[in-house]
C-alpha cells in the first residue's frame, strides 16, 4: 500500500536494524513513496540499487559513502533528481560530470575533493542550478569562473578555498545571488570595494579572516549584506 506522504529515508551501516533487514523494509514502499534519501554507509548496499524505481526521489544524501566509478552513471535514472549532496563521501569526480542529470540540480553539494574542475566544468551554464557548496576543496578563480556562468545561482558555500580579492569580481556575474559563506580565503580588506558592488547580496559570512577590526567594521559599512565573521 502505497504511503500517505513523501517518506525520507535514512539508511545508516550503525543503526540497530540490520543491513540484512533493509531489503524487506524497502518492500513495503512503493516507487512514488520515498522522496529523500539519505545513505550512511561505508559501502555501497545492493539493495539500495531499487532507488532506480523510485520516481519521486528528488533528493539523495551521501554521508561518509564511497561510490566507485561505475556505480555512479546509474544515477542518471533518477529524472526527478533536484538535490545531490556528497558529505565526507569518496567519488569519482570525472564520473559524476558525465552525469546528464547533472545540470537539472537544483542543489548541488561536494566535499573532500582535489579537484572538482571537471564537475563545475559540466554544470557551468546552467539555468537550473540554485545552491552550491564545496567543502574542504581549493575552488580557485577557474573553478569560481564556471560558477558564474550559471545565471540563477542564489547561494555559494565555500571552505578551505584560494579565492584572491579579484575573485570577487566574477561575484557581480550572477544576478540572483543572495548568500555567500567563505570560509578559510586569501582575501584582504582591498576587496571591500568589490563586495559593495554586490548590492543585491543578503548574507554574506566570512570566516576565518586575519583581518582587524576597523577592516571588519569597513566591510560591514560597504555593504548593505547582512555580515558574519
Amino acid at each position: 500500500m502505497p504511503a500517505d506522504k513523501p517518506v525520507f529515508l535514512q539508511i545508516d551501516d550503525t543503526a540497530t536494524i540490520a543491513l540484512e533487514q533493509m531489503p524487506e523494509i524497502l518492500r513495503k514502499f512503493a516507487p512514488g513513496d520515498i522522496c529523500v534519501l539519505e545513505l550512511k554507509a561505508a559501502r555501497w548496499p545492493d539493495y539500495v540499487r531499487q532507488m532506480y524505481d523510485w520516481n519521486r526521489l528528488d533528493t539523495v544524501i551521501f554521508d561518509k559513502t564511497s561510490l566507485e566509478a561505475k556505480e555512479i552513471p546509474a544515477l542518471d535514472t533518477l529524472t526527478h533528481l533536484k538535490t545531490l549532496q556528497f558529505e565526507k563521501s569518496d567519488y569519482d569526480a570525472p564520473a559524476l560530470a558525465r552525469l546528464k542529470i547533472i545540470r537539472q540540480l537544483h542543489h548541488l553539494e561536494l566535499s573532500g575533493m582535489t579537484n572538482a574542475d571537471p564537475i563545475l566544468k559540466a554544470i557551468a551554464g546552467s539555468n537550473q542550478l540554485e545552491v552550491f557548496s564545496a567543502y574542504n576543496w581549493p575552488c580557485d578563480s577557474t573553478g569560481l569562473s564556471y560558477l558564474a556562468q550559471c545565471p540563477n545561482l542564489r547561494e555559494i558555500h565555500l571552505t578551505a578555498t584560494d579565492l584572491t580579492d579579484q575573485d570577487i569580481l566574477l561575484l557581480e556575474k550572477m544576478p540572483h545571488l543572495r548568500q555567500l559563506h567563505f570560509k578559510d580565503t586569501r582575501l584582504t580588506p582591498d576587496c571591500i570595494p568589490y563586495f559593495r558592488r554586490l548590492r543585491l547580496l543578503k548574507r554574506l559570512y566570512l570566516q576565518d579572516l586575519e583581518w582587524s577590526t576597523w577592516d571588519k567594521w569597513q566591510l560591514k559599512k560597504a555593504t548593505t549584506a547582512h555580515v558574519d565573521f
